[in-house]
């Protein structure tokens, strides 16, 4: 792994667009395989989503999807 590559891994948890746990995976994926951190993460879709209204619409079509579970969940709480 080249001084660049995890520079590139450092840039990117500064920036916001993935997470420490995200970066030991990109850093997994450099060392074996090489290659840019910045495209791995665009190619592979591993950015962080950290836009609250995405994520609830996410959540939303989840259950939406899912109203069988979401009844049986409501009837027998954890």
């Amino acid at each position: 792994m080249a001084v660049q590559q995890l520079g590139a891994i450092l840039d990117l948890i500064g920036e916001g667009t993935i997470s420490g746990k995200i970066a030991k995976d990109v850093f997994d994926i450099v060392w074996n395989e090489g290659g840019d951190p910045k495209a791995i993460v665009e190619e592979r879709g591993m950015k962080q989503v950290t836009d609250l209204g995405a994520i609830e619409k996410v959540v939303d079509d989840i259950i939406a999807q899912n109203p069988t579970r979401l009844s049986s969940s409501r009837q027998s709480p954890p």
